[in-house]
């Protein structure tokens, strides 16, 4: 089964998003609520964000895309 954030607080006014009591630890933008599909096709409470880096990499079978 994989791990899951038991608690993740989005404060809309500052735009900080807490994972856990932490402060999400990445530059971020477009945090959206979502309702996600679980392992077992159970409904999960889920966040989309856009994460900054600068640089990106994207793996697909026998290519790098990116």
């Amino acid at each position: 089964m994989s791990d899951y954030a038991r608690n993740v607080t989005i404060d809309v006014d500052s735009g900080d998003v807490m994972v856990d009591g932490q402060p999400f630890p990445w530059f971020y933008s477009g945090a959206q609520p979502a309702i996600i599909e679980g392992e077992n096709g159970e409904p999960l409470p889920g966040l989309t964000v856009t994460i900054a880096c600068s640089d990106l990499t994207v793996i697909s079978p026998n290519k790098a895309l990116l």
